[in-house]
């Protein structure tokens, strides 16, 4: 009897759970806003570069690129 409980309360918390899935948006994700790049990194040029293309092919994005020095790694990331 135990059992039959169980399997009926597992079976109704699934059937939540899909119907919820089911209320879901599905529209697409913003194609606009801004994305932030932190790179540890002693020299930027090889990302600078990745990053301005990214840009050329995405337009409606800003890439704010930082670049953080080995040695404040901790400092500026804790």
């Amino acid at each position: 009897m135990r059992h039959k409980k169980v399997i009926t309360a597992i079976g109704a918390i699934a059937a939540v759970g899909f119907s919820l899935a089911g209320c879901s948006s599905n529209a697409p994700a913003a194609s606009s806003g801004t994305v932030t790049v932190a790179r540890l990194s002693g020299s930027d040029d090889k990302w600078k570069a990745i990053a301005d293309k990214f840009h050329e092919v995405n337009p409606d994005l800003t890439v704010e690129y930082t670049i953080i020095p080995t040695d404040s790694y901790n400092q500026q990331m804790g």
